[in-house]
């Protein structure tokens, strides 16, 4: 049977009013950067169990490295920009998200061919329930409540906690840690490095190897197209995501599932590097898999960034599927 595009059914406002519909104004945004260590196959693992098998290899995404940034801090505001949502007011956003980069393309001749570079989000930890379930239901973030202590601002020792646990017929939920950041030292002030916009930062943190003039062949074969490497560096980030809901008669079952990204239009933006070292405790909850799923473990890096930004998370595009099927 042929698949239609159907008209979408108007969304019912009823009950409390916790959720709005894209785009957003992310503003006053501190948060410190982490890049850590992580398993590329087990990144790889995730990535295709959460894009390519439920779209059945319509669409074709890898993990792009081992490596996985982590941001915590906060932004001052958010909120909803479309009518008449705008003139509902704003929230302040604590928040504490994983995000690895992918890439989407093609095989050709043996090697995976990257056409466009994506940030996927697969963990994700918020202080309020309106950005938590506005997240999940608008794009599809799969974001936990969380606590958060931030003595010193995004200057010192950090943690986070959700709401979680370890499984057994005997154990109960609770609040928990799943990140504890110790500041150690961070260098003396002289060597710490200004970066002004998105493509300092990214030149940074890639150490100069995103050239769209001699697009770089990245582990596992992967080659770069110059347009993707020039997106990257404008400035043009998406954001991709698995939209699913859980069926509610057959266990295990998703009712609705589709692949979503969304762009994020970058309106100011800058960071400090800063050498020195932290600890990054990381808890491996059964709840949040953290360290299985991406292959992390607690670690001491020795650079972060001090980052100060505000961006517009776009309306979405649904990736897979184009359409959606008559009922």
């Amino acid at each position: 049977m042929a698949t239609q595009e159907v008209t979408l059914p108007d969304y019912v406002e009823y009950g409390g009013r916790v959720t709005a519909p894209g785009e957003f104004d992310c503003s006053g945004g501190h948060f410190r950067a982490f890049v850590l260590d992580g398993d590329k196959h087990a990144i790889d693992e995730l990535i295709d169990k959460m894009f390519n098998r439920p779209a059945h290899g319509e669409v074709s995404f890898r993990a792009v490295t081992g490596k996985v940034v982590a941001l915590i801090g906060w932004f001052d505001s958010v909120r909803a920009m479309t009518s008449p949502w705008d003139e509902m007011g704003s929230v302040r956003e604590e928040q504490l998200s994983l995000w690895v980069p992918v890439a989407q393309g093609h095989e050709q001749n043996g090697r995976f061919v990257a056409e466009r570079l994506l940030m996927a989000v697969p963990y994700i930890f918020v202080d309020n329930p309106m950005s938590y379930a506005g997240g999940r239901e608008t794009y599809g973030f799969p974001k936990s409540l969380a606590r958060f202590a931030f003595p010193d601002g995004i200057d010192g020792d950090m943690t986070a906690s959700t709401y979680g646990g370890n499984y057994g017929t005997g154990n109960r939920a609770d609040w928990g840690e799943v990140m504890k950041i110790d500041r150690k030292g961070a260098g003396v002030p002289g060597e710490i490095e200004h970066l002004e916009g998105e493509q300092a930062f990214i030149d940074h943190i890639t150490e100069e190897q995103l050239d769209p003039d001699h697009p770089p062949l990245l582990p596992d074969g992967i080659q770069i197209v110059e347009q993707a490497i020039r997106d990257a560096l404008a400035g043009r980030s998406h954001q991709l995501f698995l939209k699913q809901f859980r069926d509610a008669t057959v266990p295990g079952a998703a009712c609705h599932q589709e692949i979503i990204e969304a762009p994020i239009q970058i309106t100011d933006t800058s960071a400090d590097y800063w050498p020195g070292v932290w600890n990054v405790e990381i808890t491996n909850l059964d709840s949040h898999p953290m360290c299985a799923e991406l292959g992390l473990k607690s670690q001491t890096t020795v650079a972060s960034y001090s980052m100060e930004m505000s961006f517009v998370c776009g309306r979405g595009t649904r990736v897979w599927p184009k359409t959606l099927a008559a009922a």
